[in-house]
């Protein structure tokens, strides 16, 4: 496996395009090569990287303009991973003298797959989620239960429909959509909207419990990419919020019950107390 050196020397004018949280995933790499004792300086690994190794390796090296160039980078992208809490401040006077712990987060976001999950996760913010699948669900999906956390939002969404347009726990499923928003005399029919309208909103409740809750339901649905599992929940979101505007503007209580995560790292395996998760 090439050197982090090899990598962005190798094409120093598209190394230093690079996007900050590129150059992190690549210095996350890169960082085990330098830790001695569980710690490493992180002007050690820039220089060398940017410097590289006495005696001289046959890598061209960059000139002045490029190298203050390319450190600015790397600096930037330390602070990158330490705002991230994948790298974090020795312990004692060695973290006083600049030394850096790796932590068992940045040891995983080194595989690339890994990575791209924590960054498809962290651009999922907790707030853009109606708030009855903020907490747990929204948890659940970037924690990578991603069946879970579909499964659960759309169970959510028919208790919502069942609560707010009074029908019984045994009515469930596309029926029960058919019914709530029947055009013309649905409980959440909004029967201002001209026939095709309500004719839709109908069709589009009943499709959303028979393509996906009903799936769920009768047999196992795998979701492997956040960014589906995100947009499915956007989904839910959006019926949730017309569910709230038809039964009198009224949003059941934020998270549904469940304390916020939004002071949680937006990760797996990232830690967050057991009443958050």
């Amino acid at each position: 496996m090439p050197t982090m050196r090899e990598d962005l020397l190798s094409s120093l004018d598209y190394s230093l395009g690079l996007p900050t949280h590129e150059l992190a995933q690549r210095l996350l790499a890169e960082i085990p090569r330098h830790i001695q004792n569980g710690i490493f300086h992180p002007d050690s690994v820039t220089r060398a990287v940017v410097d590289g190794p006495i005696p001289a390796d046959l890598i061209p090296h960059p000139n002045f303009q490029q190298k203050q160039r390319l450190e600015l980078a790397l600096a930037t992208a330390f602070s990158w991973l330490e705002q991230r809490g994948l790298v974090i401040k020795a312990p004692g006077i060695n973290g006083t003298n600049g030394f850096r712990v790796l932590t068992s987060e940045g040891v995983k976001l080194a595989n690339r797959p890994t990575f791209d999950q924590f960054r498809a996760a962290e651009a999922f913010p907790e707030s853009s989620l109606h708030p009855s699948l903020q907490g747990r669900i929204w948890a659940a999906a970037v924690r990578g239960e991603f069946d879970s956390a579909v499964a659960q939002g759309f169970k959510l969404l028919e208790e919502r429909v069942r609560a707010a347009g009074g029908f019984k726990k045994s009515d469930i499923g596309v029926n029960l959509m058919r019914a709530a928003f029947k055009p013309g005399s649905g409980p959440l029919t909004d029967t201002a909207q001209d026939g095709g309208e309500q004719q839709g909103y109908m069709e589009l409740f009943a499709g959303a419990a028979g393509a996906f809750k009903n799936a769920s339901s009768h047999r196992t649905v795998s979701y492997s990419d956040i960014r589906e599992v995100q947009q499915v929940l956007m989904f839910v979101s959006l019926l949730l919020h017309v569910i709230d505007t038809r039964a009198g503007g009224t949003s059941p209580p934020e998270n549904d019950g469940q304390q916020s995560t939004s002071d949680c790292p937006p990760y797996p395996s990232a830690s967050c107390s057991s009443a958050r998760w």
